[in-house]
C-alpha cells in the first residue's frame, strides 16, 4: 500500500479513469488502484460513497472521497490533506493541453476528409452522418476546453 493512502477506484475501458491514473503517475503520485469489476469490495465501496452508483474514477484520500475528479481536483485535495507529499515543482498537472488540442483538430480534419470521400463515392446520406459526428466532436471538444478555462479562472 502507498504511504499517503490514496486509492483510485477504476474500471477497464473508462477514459476518465485512464486520464486520471496516467496524470497522477506522471506526477509521481503513488496510488493503490482498485478495479471495481474485479474487486467486489471496491465496487461496494464506490456504491457507498457515490449514492449507489458505480461512478469511476473515484478517489479516496484518507476520509475524503472524490467522485469523478480531474487530476487538478486530486492535487488540490492532496495539497490540503497531505502537503508534504507533492515535491516542489511537481505540484502542477502535466501540460497536455497543446497536444490534446492538436489531437482534437486532427480527429475533426480526418472526419471532414472522410465525409468528402464518402460523398464523392456517391453515399451522400453517409457523408451527412459523418458531418454530424464531426460537429458533435467539435461541440464536445469546445465544451471540455471551456469548462477547463472556467475552472482554471475560478481557481486563480
Amino acid at each position: 500500500m502507498n504511504d499517503a493512502n490514496i486509492e483510485v477506484y477504476w474500471r477497464p475501458g473508462c477514459p476518465d479513469c485512464m486520464y486520471l491514473r496516467r496524470g497522477l503517475s506522471k506526477l509521481g503520485i503513488e496510488t493503490l488502484e482498485r478495479n471495481i469489476w474485479a474487486d467486489p469490495s471496491a465496487r461496494e465501496y464506490v456504491r457507498k460513497v457515490a449514492s449507489g452508483n458505480e461512478t469511476v474514477p473515484t478517489v479516496a484520500i484518507g476520509d475524503t472521497n472524490l467522485i469523478n475528479p480531474t487530476v487538478e481536483d486530486v492535487i488540490e485535495v492532496i495539497r490540503q490533506l497531505i502537503p508534504g507529499l507533492l515535491i516542489k515543482g511537481s505540484d502542477s498537472t502535466p501540460d497536455n493541453d497543446g497536444r490534446r488540442a492538436i489531437s482534437q483538430w486532427i480527429v475533426i480534419a480526418i472526419l471532414v476528409a472522410l465525409s468528402f470521400y464518402v460523398e464523392k463515392l456517391g453515399f451522400t446520406s453517409y457523408g451527412w452522418g459523418v458531418d454530424v459526428v464531426s460537429v458533435l466532436f467539435w461541440i464536445s471538444f469546445r465544451t471540455f476546453r471551456s469548462r477547463k478555462r472556467i475552472k482554471n479562472h475560478a481557481s486563480s
